[in-house]
């Protein structure tokens, strides 16, 4: 799996299109089906700014009649002004509301998009994604989407071709004027070109400070428990602390960089009204003149604010363009692959030569092993030996670096990831209960089960009495499965094993660090669940798995020892040596000083 950590998501580091365009094409992309959508959206956008602009015309025409004592055409006039600016709200309120129902539905294809990317990429690139970043991208990155096509696309359409209006217009009425009030736009624009292209990485430091910030904090809400027990004071809490301060001197330091571009950008577009007014007063004498001197000075004025607005967008397009690249590399995981292969002949499973390693850290090597169907086979061993991983490898939540896992002669790679879940039943230490109804929890395992084929399960999995005896039963609504003690959460996962009913039964410590009631409940539901299952268990307490048909024993990655409990015993080897320790942790108890 070496290959993934390229694909996990870590924008902020990366390059970030100065101008934006890098942001504006791929919101482009993402409107793929839509077009002609677009392309009445961006039609009346353009429409109604043009009118809008067109209104500097109308209220030049209306001045000059005024001037010239013409009540009737300043009447007229100024009729035309207000149609024009009617028009142009209406126009723009339908923009808007076509933009916004087609961002609404690009946000939700995202999502799913990224949905669909994390149930075919393998667990391991996944878990290598920070999970504050991957909450971040799915909400606020996603979010920010709407902002990219409900609003920039349009405000960038209308900021580059409204100004083409204005100055054909104005050319059309005196190349002299119009000259000088393009000119000094113009010199704006390559100032702040420029400039966004000399931030510095000012950006990207930016968006690094605020994952710190989301990270500092999700690491501090979960922390509560120690921070209380163990009375640390809020000075003490360095980290988000640090991040706090990072992120307020990278925002000081864009805010800088930002306000002088800004400066810099509207002291030259301003500055063609410095311009057109002597100028106009020379070329054209008053009061003739007047409607002429007014319509450039308003046109000088509309470009300024036109440049505002696309000034502002290209500021947007930046911190769109973060958020996209988040959103892209999580899209750009790689699925699991798929292989060609025949069709499986039975259940039994074979690790052959099975090599793996998580980048530079632990390995498996060279691991064989044959597991027939319905046998019952424990993996035990030292913390860090690569029980855990055997399973997960089973389970597919990885690939194997070297070797393959068989199923029934075929190769699990060969197997769409649905088909090889139906054959699998996971119960792991922890498991995770939604924020739903029980039944809906214990559901999962069967959707479209009936309340009697749920009730059934939950009796098997010893979880139907304490069910029935809460308040609204079944209908419970778990959130966070706060109120349910430890045991309790287990037999409601393992409910969810009977209810699928799945011929292989993976077990990861699923009865550890209960209390000895809870323990024994949970290895009584465990015990009927196991029966006529093939079943791989991963155990500390070796007393739980002292009776099945093989125990493997793993050191350092590699298969030390194999055979029933009485068989290692005798060996006299590493498992005898586990299981002393084992014995005598059972029988320790603690003293104190004068204790009777």
């Amino acid at each position: 799996m070496s290959g993934t950590e390229a694909g996990v998501p870590g924008a902020a580091g990366q390059e970030i299109d100065a101008a934006g365009k890098g942001a504006a094409g791929r919101l482009w992309s993402l409107t793929q089906g839509r077009r002609g959508r677009m392309g009445i959206i961006m039609a009346l956008a353009t429409i109604s700014t043009a009118l809008e602009t067109g209104g500097a015309a109308l209220v030049a025409l209306a001045v000059g009649a005024l001037v010239a004592v013409d009540r009737s055409g300043a009447l007229f006039w100024s009729a035309g002004l207000l149609g024009s600016v009617f028009l142009s709200c209406i126009l723009q309120t339908a923009s808007n509301l076509l933009a916004h129902r087609a961002a609404i539905d690009i946000q939700a294809e995202t999502r799913l998009a990224i949905g669909r990317k994390l149930w075919s990429a393998p667990l391991g690139a996944i878990q290598r994604v920070d999970a504050a970043e991957l909450r971040r991208t799915l909400m606020e990155d996603v979010e920010r989407i709407e902002d990219g096509i409900a609003h920039l696309i349009p405000d960038l359409v209308t900021a580059l071709v409204a100004p083409l209006f204005i100055l054909l217009a104005m050319l059309a009425v005196d190349w002299r004027l119009a000259l000088a009030v393009s000119l000094p736009v113009l010199a704006g624009f390559l100032i702040f070109s420029f400039i966004l292209r000399s931030d510095g990485g000012l950006s990207a430091r930016f968006v690094a400070a605020q994952a710190g910030v989301d990270t500092a904090l999700q690491e501090a809400v979960s922390m509560v428990p120690v921070i209380k027990a163990y009375g640390i004071a809020p000075e003490n809490l360095r980290r988000a602390e640090g991040a706090f301060e990072e992120l307020g001197d990278a925002v000081g330091r864009w805010l800088a960089f930002a306000a002088s571009g800004t400066n810099w950008f509207f002291l030259a577009t301003t500055s063609s009204l410095l311009l057109v007014a002597p100028l106009g007063l020379w070329l054209y004498a008053l009061p003739d003149g007047i409607a002429v001197l007014v319509f450039f000075l308003l046109g000088a004025f509309f470009l300024s604010s036109i440049g505002a607005r696309l000034f502002g967008a290209m500021g947007r397009l930046r911190i769109q363009e973060a958020s996209l690249v988040r959103v892209d590399a999580l899209l750009r995981l790689p699925d699991l692959p798929l292989l060609e292969s025949a069709a499986a002949g039975g259940e039994s499973i074979r690790f052959d030569k099975v090599g793996f390693s998580y980048g530079t850290g632990f390995m498996l090597e060279d691991v064989d092993l044959d597991i027939e169907a319905g046998q019952k086979i424990a993996f035990v061993g030292p913390s860090g030996s690569g029980k855990s991983t055997l399973a997960r490898l089973l389970l597919r939540f990885f690939d194997p670096d070297t070797g393959r896992i068989t199923l029934g002669g075929r190769d699990i790679r060969s197997f769409p990831q649905a088909d090889l879940a139906e054959r699998f039943t996971a119960v792991f230490q922890e498991n995770f209960l939604f924020s739903q109804t029980i039944r809906a929890n214990i559901a999962i395992g069967r959707p479209g089960a009936s309340d009697a084929e749920i009730a059934e399960a939950a009796r098997l999995s010893r979880a139907d009495d304490f069910i029935r005896a809460l308040p609204a039963g079944y209908d419970t609504v778990l959130h966070r499965a706060e109120g349910l003690s430890g045991g309790q959460r287990q037999r409601i996962a393992i409910a969810r094993a009977f209810l699928k009913n799945a011929p292989i039964l993976v077990l990861d410590e699923a009865a550890a660090y209960l209390d000895p009631d809870g323990q024994y409940e949970i290895q009584q539901a465990l015990n009927a669940l196991a029966t006529g299952r093939t079943v791989i268990a991963i155990a500390h307490r070796l007393s739980s798995v002292r009776h099945f048909d093989r125990i493997v024993y793993l050191e350092g990655g590699r298969i030390t020892e194999c055979g029933s409990h009485d068989t290692l015993m005798a060996l006299d080897g590493a498992y005898a040596r586990q299981w002393r320790s084992h014995a005598a942790a059972r029988s320790f108890t603690l003293r104190m000083p004068g204790a009777v």
